[in-house]
């Protein structure tokens, strides 16, 4: 900002030529500038450094410095400082070089007049100042340049390189003095990496280079000068203006996060525990099959497979032999089927196969096939050897518009048939014929299901949970009901089977989910903190999306995830115990709780705490029926308070139906009691408080 009277440092070794400088100034109507006089330049150097000079007006005649010099030295000394030179000699040569050597004007003392010489200092001060502050900027973009993580380069119309920050020369592995000068397109397209075919008419960046556009991609590759690449995001951008002059392009080593994407990608297609195909991506698959083969009118079978008595092998052996087994039928399925087929991992310890272009008689073949290939595995309980066999149920694709659901149900309901007429079996399903009773009640209902999660048509209702050792919170475990046409209450043996059996239960549990945080919320709101049990099916647990949405939905809303607890049953976390274990840690995460139901309905149940991080134990409510009579029941719940207090696990006894029963669970520690003695289900709407 220029001054209301600047202070001018007069440099002049000649009397009389500073006194008449001064009478100018004096004499030129009103003063709005201060001239200072000095007669040295070492005097000059001392006035500037008291910090009061806003210019300089310099003698280039002066005893104790070389004429041009003395602006080299001020301008090193004092860069910010403008500076006017004064001289008895009109020459041109010299105000040239004196103008080249950093001075804002050259002034010839013969012709000096004050107005003049006031305006001269006035567009000197503001010149410099905008000098200054340019260079400051220059200089402050140049620091963000070299800062910056991305790398940017300016490109000139040919796309040459003008300009490259550091980033820019790391991430090329490239020196700035190569990369000066290059073609961008040559350094990161060379030939090794475009031999393909990436020339300059099918490179994007030279592209809109050329088109004067603006572009942008995260799904380039860049090669490197030590001929390794990155994937790489850019954009580029035209410099202003409307003919095409360059560009400046910024780029990044997106490398981890294609990495990281194609990771999550894999995990949402895939089972963790057997590398194969998951239930969602095999629906897809499935669904583009049936296309095919309603277009082209051609044939394809659809095989779900199910282990027989697979919980009896995991409750003798422990889940790391189940999980080795179900493994072990993967790489052999997976080593059965041919390229052009598909197979997945259902849950639990149900695959499916896709056999594309295949008849009937074919599809009957390989599945007796496989019949023989599962009987091959064998493992050993209790040192006895014990014969792996598989039921098998098969369902056609064709011409016929069907979907990919009701042909999973089929199928399903087929290899429920094989199941039951003896196991080992392989069942087809005839879509010609009558349906059997139970797979006309498994359409019958998936349509009931279908249409409640599309009209809203479930209801919640809560059991209450009461604390034996002081807990304040009020506590339920939230259950699902169906309401029908009439109103009625469905009870939820009649739907959750099939729910389960044909791929809904995770629908469900979501809208119970939901459901469970929005109850919090409002009695939250209504000053009265609650704590809810919500359950998880097996299909839940397997399901990738299910951690994000649950996240999702406690993100949205202003709860302690604290007061959120989800159930699994025992038999469920054993079928799936790698997904279970990676669910639960996940919750546990965000501060919800972790409960482990039905414990102890399995041979192994304390087995498995090893591996499950839990908050809670719900015991098996056979435990608990007859527990103020049975003293193995008796003895049973004491051992299981016990090691659940050791591990610094809470306990819930499920099934109280008495006063008996509910003092022997005092005496026993266990932490909380649920049961028709302490309450029966009701709706949400009359949410009682817990009481004994």
């Amino acid at each position: 900002m220029m001054p209301a009277a600047p202070t001018v440092l007069l440099v002049e070794d000649n009397p009389a030529d500073a006194r008449l400088l001064q009478e100018i100034v004096s004499t030129s109507g009103e003063p709005d500038l201060i001239l200072h006089p000095c007669r040295t330049f070492a005097d000059a150097t001392k006035e500037i450094e008291q910090g009061a000079t806003d210019c300089v007006l310099l003698d280039l005649s002066l005893p104790d410095v070389d004429r041009l010099d003395g602006i080299n030295r001020l301008r090193e000394s004092f860069p910010e400082l403008p500076i006017i030179i004064l001289s008895s000699l009109k020459d041109e040569k010299e105000a040239l070089e004196a103008l080249s050597a950093g001075a804002q004007d050259y002034l010839f003392k013969g012709s000096i007049e004050g107005a003049g010489l006031k305006r001269a200092v006035r567009y000197a001060i503001e010149r410099k100042s905008a000098e200054n502050e340019l260079a400051s900027l220059g200089r402050q973009n140049e620091i963000i340049l070299d800062s910056a993580g991305e790398g940017i380069c300016g490109l000139d119309a040919a796309g040459i390189v003008t300009f490259a920050n550091p980033a820019a020369t790391d991430l090329l592995a490239c020196p700035r003095e190569e990369l000066l000068g290059s073609r961008f397109h040559d350094v990161i397209h060379p030939e090794a990496l475009h031999s393909g075919g990436h020339d300059d008419a099918k490179c994007p960046i030279q592209i809109a280079l050329l088109e004067n556009v603006s572009s942008h991609s995260d799904s380039e590759a860049f090669a490197r000068a030590d001929a390794s690449s990155f994937s790489a995001e850019y954009s580029i951008t035209p410099y202003a203006g409307g003919k095409a002059e360059g560009a400046v392009v910024t780029f990044k080593d997106i490398t981890e996060r294609k990495r990281s994407e194609q990771r999550l990608q894999y995990l949402a297609d895939h089972d963790v525990l057997t590398g194969l195909h998951n239930r969602r991506r095999f629906g897809e698959e499935l669904s583009q099959q049936i296309a095919i083969c309603e277009r082209l009118h051609v044939t394809s079978a659809l095989l779900v497979l199910d282990i027989d008595n697979f919980k009896f092998i995991n409750d003798a052996l422990g889940h790391q032999a189940g999980d080795e087994l179900i493994r072990s039928l993967a790489r052999q399925l997976k080593g059965r089927i041919r390229r052009t087929d598909f197979v997945a991992r259902l849950g639990g310890d149900e695959f499916a196969l896709l056999l594309t272009g295949t008849d009937t008689e074919e599809a009957l073949e390989v599945a007796n096939e496989l019949l023989g290939m599962v009987r091959s595995n064998r493992v050993l309980a209790r040192d006895k050897p014990v014969q792996v066999t598989t039921s098998i149920g098969i369902a056609m694709l064709d011409a016929q518009n069907v979907s990919a659901e009701r042909l999973l149900m089929e199928a399903d309901v087929a290899m429920y048939e094989a199941k039951g007429s003896g196991r080992d079996r392989v069942v087809l399903s005839t879509r010609d014929t009558p349906a059997p009773g139970a797979q006309r009640a498994g359409l019958i209902w998936t349509d009931r299901i279908k249409g409640a999660l599309r009209d809203d048509m479930f209801a919640v209702y809560a059991q209450p949970i009461a604390s034996l050792n002081g807990h304040t919170a009020d506590r339920y475990e939230l259950l699902v009901r169906m309401i029908d046409e009439d109103g009625n209450v469905v009870p939820p043996g009649a739907f959750l089977p099939v729910a389960e059996r044909f791929g809904l239960i995770s629908e469900i549990d979501i809208w119970m989910i939901r459901q469970a945080i929005q109850l919090i919320e409002k009695e939250q709101l209504a000053g009265r903190k609650i704590v809810l049990e919500v359950n998880l099916s097996g299909h839940s647990i397997c399901d990738p999306e299910l951690p994000d949405l649950i996240e999702a939905e406690l993100t949205k809303a202003p709860i302690n995830p604290a007061q959120l607890v989800f159930e699994i049953t025992e038999t469920a976390a054993i079928a799936n115990m790698d997904e279970a274990r990676a669910l639960a840690t996940r919750i546990r995460r965000w501060g919800c709780r972790f409960a482990l139901d039905d414990f102890g309905a399995g041979f192994g149940s304390f087995y498995y705490l090893k591996y499950l991080p839990v908050d809670y134990l719900k015991i098996d409510g056979e435990f608990i029926r007859n527990l103020d009579s049975s003293e193995i029941d008796q003895r049973m719940v004491s051992a299981m308070v016990e090691i659940a207090r050791a591990l610094g696990l809470r306990t819930i006894a499920e099934f109280v139906e008495n006063a008996e029963i509910l003092e022997r669970l005092r005496e026993f520690g266990v932490d909380f009691a649920q049961g028709y003695h302490v309450g029966r289900p009701a709706p949400v709407e009359v949410l009682a408080p817990v009481t004994l």
